[in-house]
Formats: C-alpha cells, structure tokens, sequence
C-alpha cells in the first residue's frame, strides 16, 4: 500500500527537501503545499496518510489545522518535524506509523 504525505510548510527549499527525502521510499508519495487553503482542499479532495508540518508555521495556523484535521479526518497521522536528518525524519514516520508518541522538544528535561 503506497502512503501518501502532505508536507506543510512556508520554507519551500525544506519542503522540497523533505518530499525528495521522503519519496526515496518507493511506497510513499509527499507533495508539498505551502497554504492553508491549498492544504484543506488537497486533504479534502485527495486520500491523505499523514501531514508532516515543517518550518515557520505560525501557532495559531498550527492549532488550526490540528483541529480541522482531527476533527475532520481523524485518521490522518499528523507529524511535527523540527528539523535534523533523512534518519530523523524516517523514525519520527515509522514512529507514527507504529502509533507511537515522540517526547516533543519542550517537554526534554537534562540535569547535569
């Protein structure tokens, strides 16, 4: 079964990257879209495995989308991606895919 990805985000150069990366698998297809609107017309219109947001959305636009996604199509995996490696990126989806929850970023805590 071929995945298709929606990646979100307002930095074209890593989008572009990100979709290269990610249709190196040959049983993923991502394209990226950089508005809101394009965004919910493309998951209304298309089968939609997971959206992957990227870089410089704002949080309100992020909150947004996660409510009308979650609320609309439940099934849609959502991936937030700050950025690293194809390594990263593929662990933060196979993690998804397997249901499983990352530590986000805020919530790592280092005692020294």
């Amino acid at each position: 079964m071929k995945l298709n990805f929606v990646v979100y985000g307002k930095n074209n150069d890593i989008i572009e990257t990100l979709v290269r990366i990610i249709n190196k698998n040959q049983n993923w297809h991502a394209l990226c879209i950089d508005n809101q609107s394009d965004l919910k017309n493309h998951i209304l219109s298309h089968s939609t495995n997971i959206l992957l947001f990227s870089s410089n959305i704002g949080k309100t636009e992020t909150e947004e989308i996660e409510m009308w996604t979650t609320k609309n199509f439940p099934s849609v995996k959502q991936i937030h991606h700050y950025g690293g490696g194809g390594g990263l990126l593929n662990s933060e989806i196979q993690s998804a895919l397997l249901g499983l929850t990352l530590i986000e970023k805020p919530a790592l805590n280092c005692i020294l």
